[in-house]
């Protein structure tokens, strides 16, 4: 189990992959992420999710933020 994770974003409601969040969200189905930490050397976690919010929060400089929350679903692996 892993657990929940807060993902914020810089959404363009213009861009088809921001879409789609919002289309996987109403659908309720899990899907594949990867979630890239910058370190040295790089990190990277991978796992199915299920998003279960997304919200906008702020505009900051003009630019749209917003929160994914992902349900993880089973043992994140790390690459």
């Amino acid at each position: 189990e892993g657990g929940d994770v807060k993902v914020p974003i810089i959404f363009d409601p213009a861009d088809a992959t921001h879409i789609g969040l919002i289309a996987t969200l109403e659908a309720r189905v899990t899907v594949n992420f990867q979630l890239s930490i910058p370190a040295t050397p790089s990190v990277k976690w991978s796992f199915a999710g299920l998003i279960t919010g997304l919200s906008h929060t702020y505009k900051l400089n003009g630019v749209l933020m917003a929160d994914l929350d992902i349900k993880v679903s089973g043992k994140p692996t790390l690459a």
